[in-house]
């Protein structure tokens, strides 16, 4: 080989080192517009949301304690230790609402109060068999009750860290909480004065079922949820579509429908309750929140509402022949019987 040819090989192998060069820098910039792209759609976040999710957790926290003393000392529920609850509450809710960046329209802190305490109730009734008047003294079932009192109060930090980002909750933080949970509950029901044992499963379906109704409130429909995967590093951003209450007056039912067209244009046609109003399950009509619970049929997908659907006219037979389940609660935007 000459030198000529030495030359031009030479010239060859350089070009393509500064191919190879251009190239990794050009990959290097994409990646780390990637990165920036996705780390600044998760700051894309609301402060306003994450406290309201925190004032939640801390109602709950707060109720269920003051239930949790009252059934270990035996007696009635110190009123003192509600108000402060109550308190407590609409402090955190009224700071959470002064920040301008809310999902959820504002004034929404009695209806988040009434879910709160519909739960409580509902978990209170469910372990003690109760849930007012004097209770009976139970070291097993107040530890129950605190061990739920927990559990809500750690998974809905687990939003309210996921609502602050503008992320999707963690699933580690979750499993933590269900984790510590489930190790509470077996040494609660290690205790000889349980009212029922083997509650794990139904007290958690029931903390997962009021979770799901408090971001369905909080986070609703008709706004923007963005989400990023940590493997790809990739950030995709949904819009769902907001529900309003349908009256249906023939059957004694209310539930929740796309739209008003959807609403009256159905083949029984219901009519669309007014903006705000929520679907009442004592009545069947849609009224001004707080709702309040009534019979309420789950889980029927061919229902234009997602699957739920409240009111007297609810009955055991009807609700079976739609495919249904049949509970007590408020039939809840996200499809749920919240209790």
């Amino acid at each position: 080989m000459n030198r000529a040819h030495v030359q031009q090989v030479a010239r060859l192998f350089a070009s393509c080192r500064l191919i190879q060069r251009t190239t990794i820098r050009a990959s290097m910039i994409l990646l780390a517009l990637v990165v920036l792209s996705a780390d600044m759609a998760r700051a894309a976040g609301s402060k306003c949301t994450a406290a309201k999710y925190d004032a939640a957790g801390q109602r709950a926290a707060d109720k269920s304690k003051c239930f949790g003393k009252a059934i270990k000392k035996g007696g009635g529920v110190d009123s003192a230790c509600l108000s402060k609850a109550g308190g407590t509450f609409s402090s955190l809710f009224m700071k959470a609402e002064s920040h301008a960046d809310c999902l959820a329209p504002k004034g929404d802190a009695g209806t988040v109060a009434s879910m709160v305490d519909a739960f409580v109730e509902d978990i209170t009734r469910t372990v003690t068999g109760s849930t007012g008047g004097a209770f009976v003294a139970s070291k097993c079932n107040s530890k129950k009750i605190e061990a739920v009192a927990t559990k809500v109060a750690a998974k809905a930090k687990c939003a309210s860290k996921a609502a602050r980002k503008g992320a999707a909750v963690a699933p580690r933080c979750l499993t933590n909480a269900d984790g510590k949970f489930g190790h509470a509950i077996g040494k609660a029901e290690g205790k000889a004065d349980c009212t029922q044992k083997g509650q794990r499963v139904t007290l958690e379906a029931k903390v997962d079922a009021f979770m799901d109704a408090l971001m369905s409130q909080l986070q609703p429909m008709g706004t923007v949820t963005t989400t990023t995967t940590r493997t790809a590093r990739t950030t995709t951003t949904t819009a769902s579509t907001p529900r309003i209450c349908c009256h249906f007056a023939s059957g004694g039912t209310c539930d929740w429908a796309p739209s008003a067209n959807a609403c009256s244009g159905n083949e029984v046609p219901g009519t669309p309750g007014a903006s705000g109003s929520v679907c009442n399950g004592a009545t069947g009509t849609c009224t001004s929140p707080p709702a309040s619970a009534g019979p309420c049929c789950s889980g029927v997908a061919s229902f234009s509402s997602n699957a739920c659907s409240g009111g007297p006219g609810e009955t055991a037979s009807v609700c079976s022949a739609e495919g249904g389940t049949l509970s007590t609660g408020v039939c809840h935007p996200s499809g749920a019987c919240v209790p």
